[in-house]
């Protein structure tokens, strides 16, 4: 379970982007028949408890957090065990409670964010934690630059998305935002709605699909807005029901993206709405240069998120095991 801790942002430091939603050229999708090879599974087997998400660096090796024991499980492309990252649940250093995301340097650092005491804790590609800072505001989301600087979605309670720039010492460089795309009933509990996936390609530009609306967005690695499309789904956003005391979003409201991935001038987007009353998931593709719907693919097996490299698509089902698909070509 992901534990909100809600923080405000002085929005007079940041740059505020304006916006208007571009609709999909094409209208309906346009579906190929990638064909896909199993090539092996990773479960209780090779170590694995409890999978939720997964990453990988740039020669594919693939990184699981293993919210079974707190910690995140590296494996080699061809699917050996490698490394772990964390010491399982814990205050001290290298220990975790409530990790939300982590992301892969190109190095094979790996940077992990806890909300729980707004930690992002660095490792090196040994595992041992070398570096962790305590920022004011709890990390969402995180994705790292090029150089030496990270963006993060904080947990915040506001009417729009905030994007925060740090260093490498933790930090605020710089911020920006975009408001609320949809005409908010409740506007203080707009941030229930705006949660998603961040992912940044090898320029540096910014990539945020929203989990619970077709919406896809981009940014320079300045901050400005580059584009923000309806996806071809576009799934609504969810409703709000609030109650004395509280809110939440209606159960019923649909999901939109499950994950996020660049590969080269692609965007993948996990599609849980279109792969309703399939056998397998569906798979969205984008360009990364204007947001427009290219087509789209399936995967022949249900999963609750996923990552797409150069050749394979890596998987999550169930929180039960991790298996990569490999590109027939």
């Amino acid at each position: 379970m992901l534990f909100l801790h809600l923080y405000n942002i002085n929005q007079s430091e940041e740059a505020q982007n304006k916006f208007e939603v571009s609709p999909q050229k094409i209208k309906k999708p346009i579906f190929k028949p990638l064909p896909f090879e199993k090539e092996y599974s990773l479960g209780i087997e090779k170590g694995l408890i409890r999978p939720l998400f997964v990453r990988v660096d740039n020669v594919e090796n693939i990184y699981v957090y293993d919210f079974g024991e707190k910690c995140i499980k590296k494996y080699t492309s061809e699917g050996k065990f490698v490394q772990t990252f964390g010491k399982g649940m814990g205050q001290g250093p290298g220990e975790f409670i409530n990790v939300a995301d982590f992301a892969v340097k190109n190095n094979g650092e790996v940077w992990v964010c806890d909300t729980t005491f707004s930690f992002i804790t660095v490792f090196d590609i040994y595992g041992n934690p070398i570096k962790t800072c305590r920022l004011k505001n709890p990390a969402l989301r995180i994705g790292l630059l090029s150089n030496e600087e990270y963006i993060i979605i904080p947990t915040t309670s506001q009417n729009y998305l905030t994007f925060l720039r740090y260093d490498r010492d933790g930090e605020l460089k710089s911020s920006f935002t975009l408001p609320s795309p949809w005409t908010e009933e409740f506007p203080e509990l707009a941030f229930l709605k705006m949660d998603g996936w961040l992912a940044i390609d090898n320029n540096d530009n910014i990539y945020f699909a929203f989990s619970r609306s077709g919406l896809l967005a981009s940014f320079s690695p300045e901050g400005k807005l580059r584009y923000l499309v309806e996806t071809i789904d576009r799934t609504p956003p969810p409703k709000m029901i609030k109650f004395k005391g509280g809110a939440h979003i209606e159960p019923k409201s649909p999901w939109a993206a499950l994950s996020l991935s660049i590969v080269g001038s692609e965007i993948y987007i996990l599609n849980h709405a279109s792969s309703k009353g399939r056998k397998g998931m569906v798979f969205d593709v984008y360009s990364a240069l204007d947001g427009q719907y290219i087509y789209s693919f399936e995967i022949p097996q249900k999963c609750m998120s996923a990552c797409v490299t150069k050749s394979a698509v890596i998987t999550v089902a169930e929180q039960e095991s991790v298996t990569r698909w490999k590109k027939i070509s």
